[in-house]
């Protein structure tokens, strides 16, 4: 979908026949043959998509302004999808321009001075724009996104005018028709470029490069490819649906070439050619080149892809909902997942119900996801223009059907109870599930759990199961989920969980990723705290939290599939971890221990502990492969006694909350997330200790040396010399009593970075 849809169309007659003869001609085209990716990359196989050799689901939005807004922006519509539960995100990897000396015309124009792709007369060729009004801006939407625990579905170019797209190319080498693009040498090898570029590309955040980044769910050739385009340029009158599959065939094969790990889909609208399965012309259009059984066919295309626009089909809802179950069962017949990758209805006095029935008709009929279109933050501090009328909003009234249906997707249960209006915070772009423990105990500290606590309404137990069969490499892989086995619901918001284990040397920073969990690893905090004393048996424990959710009486969470490495990746022994056992299969395990409002309800601690006090969690990146992730703290009362020889992840000292007359406090704590020598990311945590909601917040420090913030996220930020000032922004505000919010900056320095001493005022 571009920024302004397509009228509905009359079907436009063509020969029959040569539609008919180029299908039997197309079928012919033989089936990937299953192929390992690295872990933490979505695959598709047998149907389905698989993560770690399960099965994957998903609710998912579409947003193409993701990389040319500003990063508070970026990072206010990537939390909204979070809170509601949203685990894929598409968006444009392309913004396409003439030359800039406008010698070669410009289709669409730059998007807020950012352009990717422009014509250089001097090399009569396309150049790339690297920088920070270029692809910086995308390498900031996918880190973004890998922070909120969001996969990004990456398109690489489009049918229609806006952003620049086929008829730009078309542009640059002077063709006269659309459909020039699929069959011109030159058009075809630029195409090629821009995907060698794109996907050799190393994110500037991250350090990743984009094809070795699990966060890309897959890379899209383009958006609703057709014969015809936006009528910039005209049709040649001799595209066929052979010219769309054969360009399908050539690039797809091309993507796999450069990049095995990730899936390659086609972005087409799901139109068919001679199908009688349902009334309209989009079942059988041969105008446009298109249909869906033939593309879906090709080789190297791992998953389907469907639209839905009713209101400019000429169509209503009911028709949508056979569109969805025939595309679903067409799939299942060439054996391969498909996705219902953007729908809009208009009426909003009808809308919930028919994006209700819509994504339920998707997960009822073993569909693989679904992508709404679109879900609109805010620009400038203002909701972004509802272009289209498709726009939604969070919170709406629509969002909280997606978000249930979204959680019913991915984790195959009943929808907990609407998500709350305030999105949850935006954690740093730069993945790191780092914890911020409290200073010193508060009023809305969690207490340290005792064995002797008495236990609580809701019994909740721990199974565990070994996913790791090398105890001394460098990772720690438990499987984990919890079973109710109460008379009444819990809280999940309410439950942490305890896996005890020792570091056994090596770097003193650890990192903490969700590899794959049935209630989505969106929902899932993690953090790592120090016992004292330590035992022979545990130094260390991984915690892991929930952003919320009901646990129903007799319920399960569904596996948690849990990774843990040191930032060396120096090996560990686990034989000798108090947690640890060799089961394969899931067994109660009361070794791992559960706490209820901080108090343990299952479980056995290791003999002599006491652990430090609860941590507050950080939200969980997106699983990573890449041998340089960020760190994570390791929160303790006393200092570590084993430092690491970088200047260690650990909170800054912070005076005692203060509480005023009125009820309102905060606490601000400071972790550096990881530092490479010139440079360093650090995230805040700003928790309330008051008793009622904050209307605001400030945060203010003094660097003891030359550090400088260079970019920040989810705050408003100045520095003047050392001193820095940290405000809330519109949408992170409110912090209710004992909860809290996260912001997070990248800083450069040389000499020394100690963690600085924070104040806190709230309003």
């Amino acid at each position: 979908m571009g920024l302004v849809r397509r009228p509905a169309r009359a079907f436009v007659a063509t020969a029959a026949g040569t539609a008919v003869a180029a299908a039997a001609t197309l079928g012919s085209i033989t089936m990937p043959s299953a192929t390992a990716a690295p872990a933490g990359f979505v695959t598709a196989s047998g149907g389905q998509f698989v993560l770690n050799g399960l099965p994957y689901r998903y609710g998912g939005t579409n947003n193409y302004y993701l990389s040319y807004q500003s990063h508070a922006d970026v990072d206010d519509v990537l939390a909204k999808a979070q809170a509601m539960n949203l685990s894929v995100i598409r968006t444009w990897g392309f913004i396409d321009i003439g030359s800039l000396d406008g010698s070669v015309p410009t289709i669409d124009g730059n998007k807020n001075g950012f352009y990717f792709q422009y014509w250089d007369p001097s090399t009569g060729a396309p150049a790339y724009n690297d920088g920070p009004t270029g692809l910086q801006g995308l390498d900031y939407a996918i880190a973004s996104a890998a922070a909120h625990g969001l996969r990004v579905i990456v398109v690489l170019t489009n049918d229609w005018k806006e952003f620049g797209g086929m008829d730009q190319y078309d542009k640059w080498y002077g063709l006269p028709y659309h459909d020039n693009f699929y069959t011109d040498p030159r058009t075809q090898q630029a195409y090629k470029n821009w995907v060698n570029h794109l996907l050799n590309r190393v994110n500037s955040i991250t350090g990743v490069t984009y094809k070795n980044d699990p966060t890309i769910f897959a890379w899209e050739l383009a958006n609703e490819p057709r014969c015809v385009g936006s009528g910039t340029l005209p049709t040649s009158g001799t595209c066929t649906q052979a010219t769309i599959v054969n360009w399908v065939d050539q690039m797809s094969a091309y993507v796999k070439s450069i990049d095995p790990n990730h899936m390659v889909s086609v972005g087409d609208e799901g139109f068919y050619i001679g199908s009688t399965q349902g009334s309209g012309w989009p079942y059988n259009d041969p105008s446009d080149g298109v249909d869906n059984n033939a593309l879906l066919r090709v080789k190297n295309i791992d998953f389907g892809t469907y639209h839905l626009y009713p209101n400019y089909w000429g169509q209503n809802a009911d028709w949508g909902t056979q569109w969805i179950k025939d595309h679903i069962a067409n799939a299942a017949a060439i054996g391969k997942p498909t996705i219902l990758e953007e729908f809009g209805w208009q009426d909003t006095g009808t809308r919930d119900s028919v994006y209700q029935t819509w994504t339920q008709t998707v997960r009822t009929n073993g569909g693989a996801g679904w992508n709404f279109w679109m879900l609109a933050g805010n620009v400038n501090g203002q909701p972004y223009p509802n272009y289209d009328g498709f726009n939604v909003y969070y919170p709406s009234s629509t969002a909280t059907v997606l978000a249930s249906e979204a959680l019913a997707i991915s984790t195959g249960t009943s929808p907990p109870p609407s998500p709350s209006s305030s999105p949850s915070s935006s954690p740093s772009p730069s993945p790191s599930p780092s914890a911020s423990p409290s200073a010193s105990p508060s009023a809305s500290s969690s207490p340290s759990p005792s064995p002797s606590s008495s236990p609580v309404s809701g019994g909740v137990k721990v199974q565990y199961k070994n996913n790791d069969s090398a105890p001394g490499d460098n990772q720690i892989k438990p499987g984990l989920q919890l079973v109710n086995t109460g008379s009444s619901s819990v809280d999940l918001s309410t439950v942490t969980v305890r896996y005890w284990f020792t570091r056994d040397g090596g770097s003193s920073t650890l990192v903490y990723n969700c590899d794959w969990a049935a209630m989505g690893c969106g929902n899932i905090r993690a953090s790592f705290g120090s016992v004292n004393p330590a035992t022979p048996t545990a130094d260390t424990y991984l915690q892991l939290s929930f952003t919320g959710g009901t646990l129903a009486a007799g319920g399960s969470t569904g596996e948690i599939q849990n990774r843990v490495n040191k930032s060396d990746w120096s090996n560990f022994d686990e034989t000798n971890d108090y947690s640890y056992g060799t089961n394969t299969a899931f067994q109660d395990w009361t070794k791992v221990t559960v706490y209820v409002n901080g108090r343990l309800v299952w479980g056995t601690e290791p003999s002599g502990t006491s652990p430090s006090p609860t941590p507050s969690p950080s939200p969980t990146p997106s699983p990573s492969p890449s041998p340089t992730p960020s760190p994570s703290s390791s929160p303790s009362p006393s200092p570590s006694p084993s430092p690491s020889p970088t200047p260690s992840p650990s909170p800054s000292p912070s005076p005692s909350p203060s509480v005023s007359s009125s009820g309102v406090g905060c606490r601000a704590t400071y972790v550096v997330n990881s530092d490479w020598g010139s440079g360093f990311t650090a995230t805040v945590t700003v928790t309330n200790t008051g008793s009622r909601a904050t209307s605001g917040w400030t945060v203010a420090w003094s660097f003891g040396g030359n550090q400088t913030v260079t970019n920040y996220w989810n705050t408003a930020l100045t520095q003047s010399g050392a001193s820095v000032t940290a405000t809330n922004l519109s949408y992170n505000n409110v912090i209710q009593p004992g909860q809290s919010t996260t912001f997070g900056f990248n800083g450069s320095y040389s000499g020394t970075n100690t963690a600085p001493t924070l104040t806190c005022t709230a309003s």
